[in-house]
């Protein structure tokens, strides 16, 4: 795949490295307080390259210890587009809460994970 979205990830520098041999470059956001655990997006770094990324903390909106990532992808060699990757860590067992789940759709070119 060329983008990979994980979640629950606690062990963040092996993967990395691992990926990073595979052609990825990836970022990574550890859940607050005593968490270890977090989310991760990686790409296939011939294909997009990073424009932005934003970090979300769910305990800044009164809601669950859990995080977002949103990045900005650009393909390379293409025109700029809106392209986004999120991927928010696992939620605390309450079905249906924001960032609990992800999709994939494609967007003006771009890819919204």
């Amino acid at each position: 795949p060329d983008v990979i979205c994980l979640q629950e990830v606690q062990h963040y520098a092996d993967i990395e490295e691992d990926l990073k041999q595979a052609g990825y470059e990836g970022v990574f956001l550890q859940r607050p307080g005593r968490r270890r655990d977090g989310c991760a997006t990686f790409w296939r770094s011939s294909r997009f390259r990073l424009r932005d990324k934003h970090c979300i903390n769910f305990l800044d909106h009164s809601l669950a210890d859990n995080v977002a990532l949103l990045l900005h992808l650009q393909p390379i060699g293409q025109p700029t587009t809106t392209a986004a990757a999120a991927q928010a860590a696992a939620g605390s067992g309450q079905g249906g809460s924001p960032g609990s789940s992800s999709s994939v759709d494609r967007a003006g070119g771009g890819l919204l994970v």
